[in-house]
């Protein structure tokens, strides 16, 4: 058991309201959480978000950058941590209630239902927790977490030089659905296992690694791998119904795969590639129902629902776009100044989504106006100058040297980071949003 008390932040602004960690005696249990809010990843909750930032709840520090997003069960958030740390930490005050070591980062986003909070682990163990002190139930090992590499890598070397993909941030996340747990792997498998026990029910194997996180819906688990393919499996069986085969990169540098992950609803399921595409297809047969082309951005995060909406990012061109659920046309673009790789979430009035640069922003719905942003604290300290007052990249801060080419792209990379990017998915309540960042800072904003 490698768990132990806190204090696990320094708390930097706080309300003085503390908050229990532990349901009433009898209450209810509270249904299972997870990544973009449940199985189905439809990144949409059915209340009203804050429309106005009125100011800070808090702001906590952790021990390392989050690339995981924080979900909410009983008053608790809980979140993964580049510090090889779960943390859970009080909503109310973002006091620490316990921290969980493991061996490597931990880029997942954790699942909770029954008691239990589960995880994927970068040192290539699957956890499951009391969620209530930190104490280990289970623990699963797959066979090694991996990052995605490929020959000829961002066309920054000959096809027999093996690159790591630095832009690879997030393990996949696990989906809870009827006592089974879902999540790929860096092993290039998806598996399913019983969440009271850990044993494997079965697993699918692809031909590269699984970082997208899977979504299921009335009986299949839908997730895309970086092997270019979007599959369609039985949930029960892991029987391969259909895959969809997506492109490469349009620069042609390799880039391929499905990086983010899909959200399910109405008989379809959406789902962005790197290959500049945001698809929609029929969930029963994997047909194509229409393709939006963001070309020659990435899109590498995970759309958000509503009845009428597809909300999503793509990367270079740093657009937030809306469209039509039913027919792929464009309802509004936002230009977010820098790259999304932040999953949106959307209300009833409004949908709120993270950028490389620092700001979260909220804007309005159906119609995409702005509301109001929050600068993280790294974004204000700017420490190498990677930003312009606007938001915008400061490309003058980025200098050609005599460096090879790949290492000076994740200096760059390393830069933008410094600078509290917003990769996380936010996370809305009525009270307040919650959001994580690369500056090492839990956020809770009203």
């Amino acid at each position: 058991m490698r768990s132990f008390r806190l204090p696990a932040f320094s708390v930097c602004l706080s309300l003085f309201v503390l908050f229990a960690c532990h349901e009433k005696p009898g209450a209810k249990a509270p249904a299972a959480v997870m990544f973009r809010g449940d199985a189905a990843r439809t990144g949409f909750c059915d209340l009203e978000g804050p429309a106005r930032h009125k100011g800070v709840k808090w702001i906590a520090r952790g021990g390392g950058r989050f690339f995981s997003s924080p979900v909410l069960s009983g008053g608790v958030l809980f979140a993964g941590c580049d510090d090889s740390c779960l943390y859970a930490v009080e909503a109310a005050s973002g006091r620490g209630v316990w921290k969980f070591r493991s061996l490597a980062p931990v880029r997942s986003t954790p699942a909770v239902s029954e008691g239990v909070v589960c995880f994927t682990g970068g040192d290539g163990s699957f956890y499951a927790l009391r969620a209530s002190d930190g104490d280990t139930f289970w623990e699963f090992a797959t066979r090694g977490e991996n990052h995605y590499s490929s020959g000829g890598l961002f066309g920054l070397a000959g096809r027999d030089t093996v690159l790591t993909d630095p832009w690879d941030f997030f393990d996949s996340s696990p989906a809870i659905w009827q006592g089974k747990v879902y999540f790929g792997s860096g092993d290039g498998s998806l598996y399913c296992l019983e969440l009271a026990t850990g044993r494997e029910v079965w697993r699918f194997p692809t031909c590269d690694v699984v970082h997208s996180s899977p979504a299921l819906a009335e009986g299949r688990v839908f997730v895309g791998g970086y092997d270019t393919n979007f599959y369609a499996l039985d949930a029960e069986t892991g029987r391969e119904l259909w895959r969809f085969s997506t492109g490469a990169d349009p620069k042609g540098n390799l880039m391929r795969g499905n990086q983010g992950s899909p959200a399910a609803g109405g008989g379809a399921v959406y789902f962005g590639s790197r290959d500049g595409h945001l698809y929609a297809l029929e969930a029963a047969s994997g047909k194509q129902l229409w393709a939006y082309s963001t070309e020659p951005s990435w899109v590498v995060d995970s759309p958000a629902l509503t009845d009428s909406l597809v909300l999503f990012g793509t990367s270079d061109s740093g657009r937030f776009i809306a469209l039509d659920r039913a027919t792929g046309a464009l309802r509004f673009e936002f230009d977010a100044k820098m790259f999304v790789f932040s999953s949106p979430v959307a209300a009833r009035n409004a949908v709120y989504v993270g950028s490389f640069n620092g700001r979260l922003y909220a804007l309005g719905l159906p119609g995409g106006e702005k509301l109001w942003e929050y600068s993280t604290l790294g974004s204000r300290s700017d420490p190498r100058g990677v930003l312009l007052p606007d938001g915008a990249m400061n490309k003058a801060a980025f200098k050609l040297t005599d460096q090879p080419v790949y290492d000076q792209m994740c200096q760059q990379l390393e830069s933008m980071l410094c600078a509290g990017a917003v990769i996380t998915s936010p996370l809305v309540t009525k009270e307040a949003v919650y959001f994580a960042a690369t500056d090492s800072c839990l956020y809770a904003v009203e």
